[in-house]
């Protein structure tokens, strides 16, 4: 969000942030709010948007950005997200490629169009291998559901060998559980993988292998949409990060 604040400004424009509750629709909170300031752009970066203020910003003619999620009905908003399937099938391929066989999801929300991508393109690679599909269950992308999605598949009795976690900060969550709760050794005994490619996964104290989001790139999108929003019509850009492999998934 920094980053993103600090190139808007350089444009000479400001943010204007609302907060809702986790998936909620924007509609639903802030409607009036959005309208009243005239905005230049909506930009959502982890709400819904409703059929009410689809409409409403059309009449108004605001453009709509999704950033880093895509609407489900994209006809006329803008999106830029990381290559999620990609990612995820990668993360797959890494995994097998390690010699872990018996793989696990911890999801985010079921219904966030982020999570529907990673879940999907990883259960469906290890699938095509000829392996069962992996077992999964919510972390709703926070700490304390993520401990708990953890704490199930741990005390299984045929327990997973690699856990691919829907976020980076999920995956530090899950590699807490396994060291302290568990005294499992991360990487020999269990695989952990996340998703983001935020500055701690590279710290040592976790060492997590995760897929990094294109986020300098992503941002170059969004600010030559906002230097000129109706140049073009709308469209969905995706962009393609990479694997970075670390300690949490060595075996040796």
């Amino acid at each position: 969000m920094e980053l993103l604040s600090g190139r808007v400004s350089k444009l000479g424009k400001q943010i204007l942030i609302f907060t809702a509750e986790d998936q909620a629709c924007v509609a639903d909170v802030h409607v009036e709010d959005l309208l009243k300031f005239r905005v230049d752009v909506l930009l959502l970066m982890s709400a819904n948007l409703s059929p009410e203020l689809i409409e409403r910003c059309k009449a108004a003619r605001i453009p709509v950005i999704f950033f880093n999620r895509m609407s489900r009905k994209p006809d006329g908003m803008w999106s830029v997200t990381g290559d999620n399937r990609h990612g995820a099938r990668k993360i797959a391929e890494h995994l097998l490629q390690k010699g872990y066989r018996k793989l696990a999801y911890i999801s985010g929300f079921s219904n966030s169009t982020t999570n529907q991508d990673r879940q999907s393109a990883f259960v469906n690679y290890v699938t095509e291998q000829g392996l069962p599909a992996p077992q999964c269950v919510e972390g709703h992308f926070q700490r304390a559901g993520t401990m708990a999605a953890a704490r199930s598949l741990l005390t299984q009795r045929r327990r997973p060998d690699a856990i691919f976690c829907a976020s980076d900060y999920m995956a530090i969550a899950t590699i807490e559980v396994a060291r302290h709760e568990f005294n499992i050794a991360v990487g020999r005994e269990l695989g952990i993988v996340g998703f983001d490619g935020i500055e701690e996964a590279s710290w040592p104290s976790f060492d997590l292998t995760t897929y990094e989001q294109p986020v300098h790139t992503m941002i170059d999108s969004v600010v030559a949409i906002l230097n000129d929003p109706t140049a073009e019509s709308a469209k969905r850009i995706t962009l393609t990060g990479n694997l970075k492999c670390r300690g949490s998934t060595q075996r040796d």
